[in-house]
């Protein structure tokens, strides 16, 4: 039980320093750069976290589901994962190119 308790604040700890530090960062970062080129920057990182959430496909949670099935024998395993990289690759090689050719302009 208490190895428990020791996990979860670990967890608690990890995450609430991940959480705050771009509460740390952002004043420094809004001293070093102008308000055009931090919305420049938002805008960036908001559609590479929508193209992220594209490119994964949930492939991470497919493997989960279906590498530990009951049924499943280790060929099976090794054409899941094979295919879910696949499907990533391919489709991040796509959206890549999509976003390059969107964004052409304003990439320098």
């Amino acid at each position: 039980m208490v190895k428990a308790y020791r996990d979860m604040a670990l967890y608690a700890s990890a995450e609430l320093l991940f959480k705050a530090t771009p509460v740390v960062i952002v004043p420094f970062l809004l001293r070093a750069i102008s308000p055009s080129e931090f919305g420049m920057i938002e805008l960036f990182l908001t559609v590479f976290a929508g193209f992220l959430g594209m490119l994964g496909l949930g492939a991470g949670s497919a493997i989960h589901r279906y590498y530990y099935d009951e049924g499943c024998v280790e060929c099976d395993r090794q054409s899941i994962i094979v295919s879910s990289l696949f499907c990533v690759l391919i489709s991040s090689v796509f959206f890549s190119i999509i976003f390059f050719l969107v964004f052409d302009g304003y990439v320098s």
